[in-house]
């Protein structure tokens, strides 16, 4: 069963023993699940392809429609030969849209280039996304994670606020604490997604 927004909330509640909006208003909810869904992203990103006619230049704007964590790979694919090819590229984002830079080639007008990227998972009816990207098997422990982030900062708010005696205010931290660190156990922890320069050649030792 893929997961909504409204069963995420409704299930990440009944982790924090808050089944109504006592302590816990929808916009915490959603704050933590953002967080836990960025973290759950970078650790386990969606792959895709990304089809770029080509512009006959090294430097590529990417139209603003592309959204990407990073990018991890270029692909020449060539409609005059019969073959594909992996070039060097460096990948930036220097305003709100990629910028892709290819300086060992030049790919010709009526050539294509497959992008290949890591991006965000979505949930059906967050952030105004249709449909739901994260595995059914991964449900439990995201929203694992959103609780604990949920608990964590409502019990800074409110010893901020001097509204929680520090006891409950400690307890309830750890027990965010304890949360999140369940939470990145069961995703594991593998090499950042944040890379953004390549080379074809896997010769050289290159690493920025």
């Amino acid at each position: 069963m893929s997961m909504t927004l409204t069963t995420a909330r409704t299930d990440i509640r009944q982790l924090l023993d808050d089944t109504g909006t006592d302590r816990y208003s929808n916009a915490m909810i959603d704050e933590a699940l953002e967080v836990a869904l960025l973290e759950y992203s970078k650790r386990k990103p969606v792959s895709r392809t990304y089809v770029l006619d080509s512009t006959a230049s090294r430097r590529i704007t990417l139209p603003a429609d592309f959204i990407a964590m990073a990018i991890v790979d270029v692909e020449w694919v060539s409609n005059l030969a019969d073959f594909n090819d992996r070039i060097a590229f460096y990948a930036t984002k220097p305003d709100e849209q990629w910028v892709l830079e290819t300086p060992g080639n030049i790919i010709p007008l009526g050539e294509t280039m497959n992008i290949y990227y890591h991006t965000m998972h979505t949930i059906d009816g967050f952030n105004g996304e249709s449909g739901t990207s994260v595995p059914d098997s991964d449900e439990g422990i995201l929203e694992l994670g959103a609780a604990g982030f949920a608990s964590l900062a409502h019990a800074t708010s409110k010893v901020e606020t001097n509204n929680l005696n520090p006891q409950e205010a400690k307890d309830m931290a750890a027990h965010g604490r304890d949360q999140i660190e369940r939470f990145y156990a069961g995703i594991g922890m593998v090499e950042s997604v944040f890379s953004h320069a390549s080379w074809a050649d896997k010769t050289i030792d290159r690493n920025y």
